[in-house]
């Protein structure tokens, strides 16, 4: 059976899916609902997908976590007044990183203001908090930005320094109040040309 795939999704970015089950409800009431989620590598259960609560027939599931390169099966079930049960499955793959946002080629003494606009990844939601992460191509914290603050969905930020040769990944993570978290990646690559 194929599922109906999701986005893919980084191992720390957390968001809800909204589930509609209106067609279904044909002037019935969901009674009890269940969301349950499997690792389609090993078969075991897996916690990627929890239950926030259903409003008028629209159910809400926050995808979170999972291993790089494992796709998991996330399946919604209700019941509804008439005894009635339906089911929708999901899948979910969890990836390693994206493509990069923003890939920028600057030289070693260039300094640039650059910012990301969240308003379609934050599906409605408010930004409460903006972290920075740096790192070299090994994977080490490196310091080649500072935080420029943010105006509601814009983050801003300023690219300096680096080493001649060398690439770089800069993540900036936004948490928001509703305890989602979206994650934007900016490839830089240092290069006097």
């Amino acid at each position: 059976m194929e599922l109906d795939a999701l986005s893919q999704k980084l191992p720390g970015e957390i968001y809800p899916i909204l589930i509609d089950w209106t067609p279904e409800l044909k002037g019935q009431s969901i009674t009890s609902k269940v969301v349950e989620s499997i690792d389609l590598t090993t078969g075991q259960a897996a916690a990627v997908a929890e239950d926030l609560g259903e409003s008028s027939g629209i159910l809400t599931v926050r995808v979170k976590g999972g291993i790089p390169g494992r796709s998991y099966k996330i399946t919604a079930r209700v019941t509804l007044t008439d005894g009635s049960v339906y089911e929708k499955d999901y899948r979910l793959d969890v990836v390693p990183n994206f493509p990069p946002y923003i890939i920028i080629e600057k030289q070693v003494a260039q300094i640039l203001d650059l910012g990301i606009f969240f308003d379609d990844t934050l599906r409605g939601e408010t930004i409460d908090t903006v972290q920075f992460m740096a790192v070299d191509e090994s994977g080490n914290s490196v310091d080649i930005y500072t935080d420029r603050g943010r105006l509601e969905d814009l983050v801003s930020f300023r690219i300096q320094g680096g080493e001649q040769g060398k690439d770089y990944i800069l993540n900036v993570i936004a948490s928001t109040e509703e305890e989602s978290v979206f994650i934007e990646q900016v490839l830089i690559r240092i290069r006097n040309q």
